[in-house]
């Protein structure tokens, strides 16, 4: 250690304001302060900046590590000691004991379910994930009390509790009525925050642990719920109270000196360069039929499901507009079908696949508003307001699975509204919050009544989701479970063959296995080898349009828009030109290559239009409908519509007291609408939503 100066007083702080002395850019923060003093009480000292200041550097890192708080003593004896903090010019000179020093810079992270006593008012590292955030409110740091003969008693606070002085601190007063004055007394600006463990380094089993932390003045309100961060500060210990009566078990809590948050999602996932080398090997060729075949091999065929599953995971660009708007990258998947046709598998393995996936389901009550969410309530320590996220919020830039989600109804389908297309959830309970979730939904939906009937009605009936909602997913699959003899000898094999591989497992003879029928079960790319590619392409791949990716996108466009007519649908709006070019920016991402193709985007074009297609085609024309798939309604419906409301206003006169129901549908005929069925389900939908009314039995009026 640097030898103190001659019949020094404090040679601890003699060496700290040495090393302020040469580092110009600490001398910077001291006229900061100076000039800005009381708005402005930070100073931040690095411990790297510390270790290359030699011997003695390395000797005060160990300090600050080990003993901190001793160590901001030495610092604040430096600025008094050696006038590093000027007061002149000022009417009040500047108080020392009111600067907050800070540290930061230290790497070693260790992990909240190895924090022990031993760690108690040391400096540490701790990664996690912000879950609660309170409001900032003021906290009494020194309490200044007044006695009626007019003298004054300090007290500093250091509990929950303010503490009181039993008598006037004057010599020979006595008196015992005192009364705050907040005028002469300290305040900080404090917040509390909770964080969790990273899902992803836990083991199976283990329920991720929780720690508060504080947050004072200059600190507060730089971090928000879902953040992923490493913070820096002390460990403290405060002893447990129950039903007001002090236990004999302590609890820890941090008090923050600097927080480092994530950039870029997927950080927590650890990728070396060993593993980094084997990704590339993989995507160079045939890289989407790859990750197709280890998607979720145990549920038998729906290649074109796992292989929009599989540009879900990877995802598009998430791009912030120039005019502070959002134009998301994720894709939203919704299947929906028959029962017992493994669409609850397949989701479940993409939320496997997907670090920080999260899964749901709706059905019966197994899932709540608040635990899908997000809720605020009062803390029950402060008595502040927190914000408390769901699981929605916390699958941020990842993949959250909702079976039954057609059941969404109320709260949670307005969420799902704003989430789905804007990236966030607001609730407006207690003042309005708001918290990112940029979170691709993969749903899951059966019809009304269980089994499928395609020419029965519209999407919209079979499973009775409003338009808005079904306009928010870029892809829709029909799953159908429809009786064909080699496709039903081929999944009961595929059955019999996963099973059998099990029992082999158990019995530990999985050797006797052919490799033929192990490969029918297993993964091409092991699901912890794709989870790191999956991380390594969304936070270091970010795909351009090249032009003539661009020509193919917009042709497909144009030429699918021009087949509209004057009785013809609208084929397509612009949410499938965007839906296109995310689907592109996904298989560019998975191939890890910085430029979008032109071989990309006719992929894409055909993924979607294949998809689209399917579900967007009206049975009775034949013609691509956009309203099909919840971008308004069916034309055919708006006419049957608008017929309806045309023959019951024009024949009112001749029918008073309603118009027959027979009579509507023989007008109807007569008008070319020869589909009585359809006409029939309009007509119940017109009742339902309050458009038509009916007075008596078989008759109809307009509202």
């Amino acid at each position: 250690m640097v030898a103190p100066a001659e019949n020094s007083l404090d040679p601890r702080a003699d060496t700290w304001a040495k090393f302020f002395r040469q580092q110009p850019a600490y001398m910077g923060q001291f006229a900061e302060i100076s000039r800005q003093y009381p708005f402005l009480r930070c100073l931040v000292v690095d411990i790297r900046d510390v270790q290359k200041w030699g011997k003695a550097g390395l000797d005060f890192a160990d300090d600050i590590i080990t003993n901190p708080e001793g160590v901001i003593a030495d610092i604040r004896s430096a600025i008094r000691n050696h006038n590093l903090v000027s007061s002149a010019g000022r009417k009040s000179p500047v108080n020392i004991e009111t600067l907050n020093i800070y540290f930061q810079g230290h790497v070693k992270t260790t992990p909240m379910r190895e924090l022990r006593y031993e760690n108690v008012l040391t400096y540490v590292a701790l990664k996690g994930v912000v879950t609660r955030v309170t409001e900032v409110r003021p906290k009494l740091e020194e309490a200044v009390f007044r006695c009626p003969r007019g003298h004054f008693t300090k007290r500093k606070q250091t509990g929950g509790v303010m503490a009181v002085p039993v008598e006037c601190g004057t010599d020979g007063c006595g008196k015992r009525i005192l009364d705050l004055v907040p005028q002469r007394s300290t305040f900080v600006n404090q917040q509390m925050i909770r964080i969790r463990e990273n899902v992803e380094t836990l083991k199976p089993g283990q329920q991720p642990q929780t720690l508060d932390v504080v947050v004072r003045d200059d600190l507060c309100d730089r971090l928000m719920v879902n953040d992923h961060a490493t913070l820096y500060g002390i460990l403290q210990s405060s002893q447990r109270v129950a039903k007001g009566t002090k236990t004999n078990v302590f609890d820890f809590h941090l008090d923050l000196m600097s927080a480092v948050t994530d950039v870029r999602g997927f950080e927590e996932v650890s990728i070396s360069d060993e593993e980094v080398k084997q990704i590339e090997s993989l995507a160079c060729t045939n890289a989407l039929e790859k990750i197709v075949r280890s998607i979720a091999p145990s549920v038998f065929g729906n290649a074109e499901i796992k292989e929009a599953i599989a540009l879900q995971l990877f995802g598009g660009i998430t791009k912030e507009n120039s005019d502070s708007t959002q134009t998301r990258g994720w894709i939203n998947i919704l299947l929906v079908g028959d029962p017992g046709t493994g669409k609850t598998g397949l989701i479940r393995a993409a939320v496997a696949l997907a670090p920080r996936g999260r899964f749901a389901t709706l059905a019966g009550s197994s899932s709540s508003a608040a635990g899908l969410i997000g809720t605020v309530r009062q803390d029950d320590f402060t008595d502040a307001w927190v914000l408390e996220p769901g699981s929605l919020v916390f699958a941020d830039e990842s993949i959250h699975g909702v079976d039954e989600i057609n059941k969404a109804e109320g709260e949670i389908r307005s969420a799902f509204y704003e989430q789905m297309e804007d990236g966030k959830i607001t609730i407006t309970k207690a003042a309005a919050r708001a918290m990112r979730a940029r979170t691709a939904i993969l749903g899951g939906a059966n019809p009304k009544h269980e089994r499928f009937d395609y020419y029965a009605g519209d999407l919209e009936d079979q499973i009775g989701m409003a338009p808005a909602f079904l306009s928010r997913f870029d892809l829709i699959f029909m799953v159908e479970d429809r009786p064909e003899q080699s496709r039903d000898q081929a999944i009961a094999q595929h059955i019999a063959n996963k099973h059998r591989l099990g029992e082999l497992r158990m019995a530990g003879k999985i050797g006797d296995a052919l490799e033929s029928d192990l490969k029918q079960v297993e993964p091409e790319v092991p699901a912890d080898l794709l989870k790191k590619w999956i991380a390594h392409a969304k936070r270091t791949i970010t795909p351009v349009l090249t032009h003539d990716a661009m020509d193919v996108i917009t042709s497909y466009y144009v030429q699918t828009r021009g087949m509209a007519g004057p009785n013809k649908p609208v084929p397509v709006t612009a949410r499938a030109d965007e839906a296109v070019i995310r689907i592109a920016e996904a298989l560019a991402r998975l191939r890890l290559s910085e430029s979008i193709t032109k071989g990309d985007a006719e992929k894409a074009v055909r993924i979607f239009h294949e998809c689209f297609k399917r579900v967007a085609t009206d049975p009775k024309t034949g013609n691509l409908d956009a309203g099909m798939v919840g971008d308004g309604q069916p034309k055919t419906k708006t006419d049957i519509m608008g017929a309806v409301k045309h023959i019951i206003s024009k024949d009112k006169d001749d029918h008073p007291r309603g118009t027959p129901r027979q009579y509507l549908m023989d007008r109807l005929s007569e008008e070319g609408f020869k589909d009585a069925d359809r006409a029939v389900l309009v007509i119940e939908k017109m009742l339902r939503s309050g458009e038509l009314m009916e007075p008596r039995d078989g008759y109809l009026r307009l509202t």
